[in-house]
């Protein structure tokens, strides 16, 4: 027992210490960063707790809870499951762990604790904010913190849990194959899309529901563990509190016994290298580009970290296109009855479509990570007479490729079901367009300022390195204020607003351009330590 808190508090100063080196080192510019990123966040989940708190009736305040803490709920399964992959099997401390008085199940333990830890921070933005505002708005008993804070600590185990088993079984059916990681990947991926699909539903059948209890049946059916921590936090029921206690800990004790086998032999399957057959070596010539850009592909489908965190975009928005073409008239009159002034849109339908490709485009460029994940081997690379140009063309080609395609199918198909006029399709297209070219060019200037070549787990460089959180900042801020000017602020008639903007961003993209073919050469050189 000694053996397993002593390996579960390094997991955890493991994770703190990740955490804290999180930006490259930069101590005092990742100090403010940080602040500023908790901050906005904070303070977005404040705002909208508060908006709910002064929107709801009080007889029906029991919602507000209820709906923040089936967010966080929904929240670490899809963020459960993408860092399971890295936690549970990619980590390079497994050899020396297994090697030590040490029992997989206690492995296991640590692993699953360091994730529970990463999930309360990510829900804490969500509910510490809610229960703090809703206690002083409603006057609530101490009870009412006092349940839901030591509710926090257990309400990420069950989904966590669930989470890590869905990681477990697309390990399980892709090591049986001849391409494990590109099935880990399609697994991996369509995983999170089935869990965005049942969210979607499960939100759309309660948002039918006519009163409290038709409410509230689909989340004490499916969320139980959530209900249970409501009715113990604004009741003052302590059973329903026990009642979540007891389930955690026993969901927690059955996956520990029936998983660590199973993990531990996947684990010693993925470290060990099948002899391979001798024979001849097919060589073929190829150009430069084509060379770079199978690298670039290979490379990006051979991460899954990478491949799940930049496809979250392109997934929203054939999401959105999808919702948009199913229910046209119900978006429509909900846009039409939020206050906001669409008369001079030609189609409010391609404003929303527009901000969606705006928004998931510039918020998950590949190039914000593509130079730190060269790794140790960025050297090799360096040395071969690769111009910069071609080396940094490549990244930007692989950026576009996975980003415009699906865009534009959305726009096409959707300036076909709506009847979008000519000159609306062309600049839509036009517009996600030049937003993947500038989120692209901006992740490349970014990533050669700021490079990440120290990691133990790419994770850490795709979610945690200093060039990803500027960039994909920089994106969200940069989109919001496109969005809000064709919403809010249009001094123009729309199109030729649409069309200002394109040429603004074309503006943008020349002159990040022209800096990477001054200045490419130099800064590889810099960190090549040529």
């Amino acid at each position: 027992m000694n053996r397993t808190f002593v390996l579960i508090r390094l997991s955890l100063k493991q994770l703190i210490w990740q955490m804290a080196r999180t930006f490259g080192g930069r101590k005092k510019f990742s100090s403010l960063l940080v602040l500023l990123a908790a901050a906005m966040l904070i303070g977005l989940s404040g705002l909208y707790s508060w908006a709910m708190i002064e929107s709801v009736p009080a007889a029906l305040n029991m919602l507000i809870p209820l709906s923040m803490l089936s967010a966080a709920f929904g929240l670490i399964l899809v963020f459960g499951f993408y860092h399971a992959q890295g936690y549970l099997f990619d980590f390079q401390d497994y050899d020396l762990l297994a090697s030590m008085p040490l029992t997989r199940r206690q492995i296991l333990m640590s692993k699953l604790v360091a994730l529970v830890a990463m999930m309360l921070i990510y829900s804490a933005f969500l509910t510490l904010p809610m229960m703090a505002l809703f206690q002083l708005r409603y006057a609530m008993p101490a009870t009412f913190l006092l349940y839901g804070l030591i509710g926090q600590l257990f309400l990420p185990i069950v989904p966590m849990s669930v989470a890590c088993l869905a990681a477990v079984v697309v390990r399980l059916v892709s090591s049986h194959v001849k391409h494990p990681v590109l099935i880990r990947n399609v697994l991996s991926l369509g995983m999170v899309i089935g869990l965005m699909t049942v969210m979607t539903l499960f939100q759309g059948q309660a948002g039918q529901a006519q009163d409290i209890t038709a409410l509230i049946q689909p989340i004490q059916t499916w969320l139980a563990p959530v209900y249970w921590l409501t009715m113990a936090m604004i009741n003052g029921n302590l059973a329903e509190l026990l009642k979540l206690i007891g389930l955690s800990s026993l969901v927690l004790i059955l996956f520990l016994i029936l998983i660590a086998p199973v993990w531990n032999a996947l684990n010693q399957k993925a470290r060990t290298t099948p002899a391979k057959a001798g024979g001849k070596v097919k060589l073929e010539a190829s150009s430069m580009n084509a060379a770079l850009m199978r690298k670039e592909l290979r490379r990006y489908f051979g991460s899954t970290s990478l491949v799940m965190n930049t496809m979250v975009g392109p997934v929203m928005v054939a999401l959105c296109a999808v919702m948009l073409a199913a229910q046209k008239d119900l978006m429509v009159q909900i846009m039409l009855e939020s206050g906001v002034d669409f008369r001079a849109f030609a189609d409010p339908v391609a404003m929303l479509l527009l901000a969606a490709c705006l928004f998931c485009e510039m918020i998950c460029p590949i190039t914000a990570t593509s130079i730190s994940l060269e790794g140790k081997h960025f050297w090799i690379v360096r040395s071969l007479p690769i111009p910069a140009n071609r080396y940094l063309g490549a990244k930007l080609a692989l950026n576009l490729m996975l980003n415009v395609p699906v865009s534009w199918l959305s726009i096409l198909i959707l300036s076909f079901v709506f009847h979008f006029t000519p000159v609306t399709t062309v600049l839509l297209l036009a517009l996600t367009l030049l937003a993947a070219l500038c989120s692209g060019l901006f992740g490349l200037i970014v990533n050669l300022h700021f490079p990440r070549f120290d990691y133990d787990r790419e994770i850490v460089v795709v979610k945690q390195s200093l060039s990803t959180m500027i960039t994909v900042f920089t994106g969200m801020g940069f989109s919001f204020l496109l969005i809000a000017g064709l919403l809010f602020w249009a001094p123009l008639e729309a199109v030729t607003m649409m069309a200002v903007i394109a040429l603004g961003m074309t503006v943008l993209a020349a002159g990040m351009g022209f800096y990477l073919l001054r200045r490419g050469e130099s800064l590889l050189s810099k960190l090549s330590g040529v």
